[in-house]
């Protein structure tokens, strides 16, 4: 696995890459079913040397007892793909082992590498970009970010307690500073108003899966849970980059795409609306190959309020 890359990084990016991301986007949103897996890159032996050989995106087709492998092969230059990367492509794919290979290029293809492509059952694909697509005229996706400002918990014991008592969710989590904030963002996630500065709301929990625990160690049951919370919440707009999908070789437009790069607290992905030529769009989010954020308030036994809260930023409207 590929250690996460800095935000420098991500600018400075090899030739090829924001391509390759965006056709494995692309392809993950067309085969959203159990029987196709997407992997890029991956790497996979060659049968002579048995040295790891890296293709752009793998799609590996699940039928019964059949398996069929499909490498596509993402070329982002100045000039268009020729024979000697058609050649060199192929070679590849007959040493690791790939049934049928794809190549796409964001500037097409000169036509002797058509000609020698199709004696090699090689697919030419372009990925060219669009101004704008007929059937969508939004120019992006809303997101709405939370900023969590400050929580209060007022707790309201079965009796009276000293000033040295713990709050503790009923499964044994110590509620700290960490775990306050989580409990405020708990009670306002579904909230996703913008708002003029910052908003102070309160909420009442009068069946909480808290209690306390003294100084001596008793446990002390609870009545009620107050949880005061001030936030303010804004929006951005993340703009569509609109795409067409074209088999080069048969002149034919096999989907076209308006995908939108969502990277923002812990959302980050990218959001896809997939039209196809025989027509219906489909709309999907892929998430970024990195480890999901872990949740804290889902498991701190909070009863629902009168309000509930996420600490991620909506996925808003698509704006038309």
């Amino acid at each position: 696995m590929r250690p996460e890359r800095t935000v420098e990084e991500e600018r400075m990016a090899r030739p090829g890459e924001d391509l390759q991301r965006l056709v494995q986007v692309i392809e993950r949103a067309s085969h959203d079913d159990g029987n196709v897996r997407v992997e890029s890159p991956k790497r996979l032996p060659d049968k002579d040397t048995g040295q790891a050989r890296e293709h752009d995106v793998v799609l590996t087709f699940r039928q019964r007892h059949h398996t069929f492998v499909m490498a596509l092969e993402c070329r982002d230059r100045s000039r268009k793909v020729g024979v000697p990367h058609v050649e060199a492509f192929y070679a590849k794919c007959q040493r690791t082992g790939i049934d049928r290979g794809l190549m796409v290029s964001s500037t097409g293809f000169t036509q002797t590498a058509l000609e020698k492509a199709a004696s090699y059952n090689i697919g030419c694909l372009s990925l060219d970009q669009a101004a704008r697509l007929n059937w969508c005229s939004a120019p992006g996706i809303e997101m709405s970010h939370v900023h969590m400002i400050h929580v209060h918990l007022d707790v309201v014991p079965e009796r009276q307690v000293g000033v040295d008592a713990k709050l503790y969710t009923d499964n044994g989590t110590l509620i700290g500073e960490k775990e306050t904030l989580q409990i405020g963002r708990q009670c306002i996630r579904d909230t996703s108003s913008p708002t003029d500065g910052p908003v102070t709301k309160r909420f009442v929990d009068h069946a909480p899966a808290f209690h306390l625990v003294d100084e001596n160690g008793h446990r002390i049951g609870m009545r009620a849970l107050a949880v005061k919370v001030t936030y303010e919440i804004t929006t951005e707009l993340m703009p569509f980059e609109f795409r067409e999908y074209v088999d080069m070789a048969e002149g034919k437009q096999i989907c076209s795409v308006a995908v939108a790069n969502v990277d923002c607290a812990s959302v980050r992905g990218t959001l896809v609306i997939l039209r196809e030529e025989e027509g219906g769009a489909k709309v999907m989010f892929v998430p970024a190959s990195r480890p999901a954020a872990t949740n804290t308030a889902a498991s701190l036994g909070l009863e629902q309020p009168v309000d509930r809260s996420s600490p991620d930023p909506k996925l808003g409207r698509v704006l038309g």
